[in-house]
């Protein structure tokens, strides 16, 4: 190999090898304080727990702001209180002082913080709360997740336009915000385009009322359910089908998958062929950020789920709301880059946010032993 050719070759490694890392940043010294808010313990604490995962992998990952901040993760658990979780909002602005807070509470629980939140004038970010109406009640809160109305609308298409089936009940839990929403919206959304609703469940029944309404169901010749419950009821719900031997096709909502695994469904042949409207897919193209997140994850031995996706995403936001900000960054101008931002890379998709709510692609993923395949894309 002669002289020439070896500089070539060496030229060229040395480019390949700088467009695979990046620049390290230097520390300032400063530290931006973020609180964490969200469910440890209690009725979802499954949710809570998979996002604290997803925020603590994207402070390892990005543990510096592009001007060389520190982002210091101030955690609290809202015992999946809707009371408590006022309080320890108020506390973590009043006597934290965070500069942001990030929410992996329920939208039931956001609900109930609204007026705290607009009270403290703080910039929020919610990962996983997708009630319709929780940015437009805020002027300080920016999502991540698709919210109610958007997937809602999108399953009701997908069931009458490509599924072509005709009758269709929903099962949804009417203590919540979040479920009763999705169930209100898909309805609505459902007989405008046309489609009639056989009926609707509530997941609150006993185990033998619920077999029964299902068996009902059935013999009714429902031919798709639309499912809006998340937790243990969901369970029951799959397992029930099972016993019953219903071929009836579920749709379920976000984070469905994730939940069914969290409260112990481990037989893949219960989810085999579920439908699940998602913010992500297990067979998309993987990007450069979920390659790094897949190793952390690996190394780490960490299983992480659409809601600690969500929540590293939330992070993902927060960096690049702080790049665009001036050096003394107040408040005000943190939460206007927030709740609107052009675009920034995500895991799976390039993401905006307008007037705090998020334009992402909406996933169809057809489940298949345990993991999401994209059926269908959704912009």
């Amino acid at each position: 190999m002669t002289d020439i050719y070896k500089l070539i070759v060496l030229v060229f490694m040395l480019v390949l090898t700088g467009c695979e890392s990046n620049s390290p940043i230097a520390p300032s010294g400063k530290v931006i304080k973020i609180g964490v808010l969200g469910p440890l313990s209690g009725e979802s604490a499954s949710i809570g727990r998979k996002a604290l995962e997803g925020l603590q992998a994207a402070q390892a990952i990005h543990p510096l702001s592009a001007g060389g901040e520190r982002i210091e993760l101030i955690v609290r658990d809202d015992e999946s209180s809707a009371q408590k979780a006022g309080e320890l909002f108020h506390e973590l602005v009043t006597v934290e002082k965070v500069d942001a807070v990030v929410l992996s509470s329920t939208s039931d629980s956001v609900l109930n913080m609204m007026e705290v939140i607009n009270k403290q004038r703080i910039p929020v970010i919610v990962a996983i709360a997708s009630h319709e109406s929780i940015t437009t009640g805020s002027p300080y809160i920016s999502r991540v997740c698709m919210n109610n109305i958007q997937q809602s609308r999108v399953a009701a298409y997908f069931i009458h336009d490509e599924l072509l089936l005709e009758k269709v009940a929903i099962f949804y839990n009417a203590k919540t915000a979040y479920s009763s929403s999705l169930a209100d919206s898909f309805k609505e959304e459902y007989e405008k385009i046309g489609g009639e609703l056989t009926a609707k469940v509530t997941s609150d029944l006993s185990l033998m009322a619920l077999r029964a309404a299902l068996l009902g169901l059935k013999r009714d010749g429902v031919e798709a359910l639309y499912v809006s419950v998340k937790g243990a009821r969901s369970v029951d719900l799959l397992r029930l089908r099972k016993e019953l031997d219903w071929d009836v096709v579920i749709i379920g909502s976000d984070g469905m998958l994730g939940s069914l695994k969290e409260h112990g469904l481990k037989d893949n042949g219960s989810v085999e062929g579920l439908f699940v409207m998602e913010n992500y897919a297990d067979d998309s193209v993987a990007t450069k950020e979920e390659v790094r997140l897949k190793h952390y994850a690996k190394r780490n031995k960490v299983e992480l789920n659409t809601h600690s996706l969500l929540a590293y995403e939330s992070h993902l936001l927060l960096l690049a709301a702080l790049e665009e900000c001036s050096e003394e960054c107040s408040s005000d101008e943190l939460n206007t880059l927030l709740r609107d931002h052009k675009v920034f890379t995500g895991l799976n998709d390039k993401i905006s946010v307008i007037a705090g709510e998020v334009q992402r692609p909406i996933f169809i993923n057809h489940v298949h032993k345990g993991k999401m395949f994209m059926h269908l894309k959704v912009y």
